[in-house]
């Protein structure tokens, strides 16, 4: 169900006046109505009308396609000509954009009225999305003026005229033009279209609405589990992969002595060894021996934070060739000099950039 709380504030000569009533829209049928701001409902979306004796409405020839702070801009140097009061205490807006070549409202109030009904509405506890002069509900008519009597005061608008005045400047300003008289029932039947299509909203630049950052307790200690399993399953494969090589080096000592103790058996002496020699370079290297190497490589993997191994091969020539990725270069240098602090050479590749993080190739062996 919509639901649209419209306050009306009264005028008053040198300021901003008090709540003159308030009107609630439901699907855009007036539900119910009150004075000053005796039994104010509660709605989520709320509009405050402000007199139309303090905001001026111009219809100025801005530049079609505009930013709305490129309009703001715009229509502040063409309202400068035409103010009454220094620009520097004017809060300018620009209205909807019309059709190409029609002329775009402007419309100009006092700061310190706007601060004033703002005042008013934080009073009474809302945050207007919609700050609009009362003009600006009228309908418009096909031709000439309507008008909507209140008081002495009344409410005129035309195709590109919005205004509130007294009898006698409003002949003045009307002229022989036609005039169609409406009454608050027909007021109230078209606000529905008017604040659908607001012709101009005040609450714009300085005044615009601030949106407040609200932390949600649960999300936040969702996001906070979220995060902690994350870490959990990345330390659970790195330690996947580091059980997976151990147990790959013990097979690999395993067969070493196996094929040892076969060849000695069959073949004693010197042709034994050299039998011997060859099938441990093919199994284990020339070098220390892929266990030694690997747990020096491993070991850094643990030590160093935010490193992990993309790659291992272990050559016949006893080199252990790896590729590593981590969060900046000085984590692969850092982890490089973890492994050359336990006794072997690491050659190096230039790092490069994959997937957002630093990837490099190293070559580890003997010294």
């Amino acid at each position: 169900m919509t639901e649209r709380l419209l306050l009306f504030l009264a005028p008053k000569a040198g300021g901003a006046g008090g709540a003159s009533g308030w009107l609630l829209l439901r699907e855009g049928v007036a539900a119910a109505r009150g004075e000053g701001l005796a039994e104010l409902p509660l709605v989520r979306s709320s509009v405050l009308v402000v007199p139309g004796e303090d905001v001026t409405l111009q219809w100025l020839d801005l530049p079609l396609g505009l930013a709305p702070a490129q309009a703001q801009a715009a229509a502040r140097l063409m309202a400068a000509e035409a103010s009454a009061q220094p620009l520097s205490d004017m809060h300018v807006v620009a209205g909807r954009e019309g059709e190409p070549g029609a002329l775009r409202p402007v419309a100009l109030a006092p700061v310190a009225s706007m601060e004033s009904w703002l005042a008013t509405a934080a009073a009474t506890g809302l945050e207007p999305d919609l700050i609009i002069p009362d003009t600006a509900l009228l309908p418009v008519p096909g031709d000439g003026y309507t008008r909507l009597d209140r008081g002495g005061i009344a409410l005129w608008r035309g195709r590109e005229a919005a205004f509130a005045a007294e009898p006698e400047l409003a002949e003045l300003l009307v002229g022989d033009a036609p005039v169609a008289e409406i009454d608050s029932a027909a007021f109230e039947a078209h606000l529905l279209a008017a604040l659908d299509r607001p012709l101009v909203n005040l609450r714009q630049g300085l005044f615009a609405r601030r949106r407040a950052l609200r932390v949600e307790v649960v999300r936040v200690r969702r996001l906070g589990w979220l995060a902690l399993a994350l870490a959990a399953v990345t330390l659970a494969l790195q330690v996947a992969q580091i059980t997976v090589y151990t147990f790959a080096a013990d097979r690999v000592e395993e067969e070493t002595r196996r094929i040892a103790a076969t060849a000695l058996s069959r073949s004693p002496g010197a042709a034994g060894a050299g039998d011997l020699g060859r099938r441990l370079a093919e199994l284990r290297g020339g070098g220390v021996g892929f266990g030694a190497i690997a747990g020096a490589t491993f070991a850094a993997v643990q030590a160093v934070p935010n490193v992990e191994l993309a790659s291992l091969t272990f050559g016949v020539d006893g080199t252990l060739r790896i590729s590593v990725r981590g969060d900046s270069p000085a984590t692969l240098d850092g982890f490089a000099q973890r492994i050359e602090a336990a006794g072997f050479a690491v050659d190096r590749t230039a790092p490069t950039s994959a997937g957002g993080r630093q990837a490099q190739e190293m070559v580890v062996r003997a010294r």
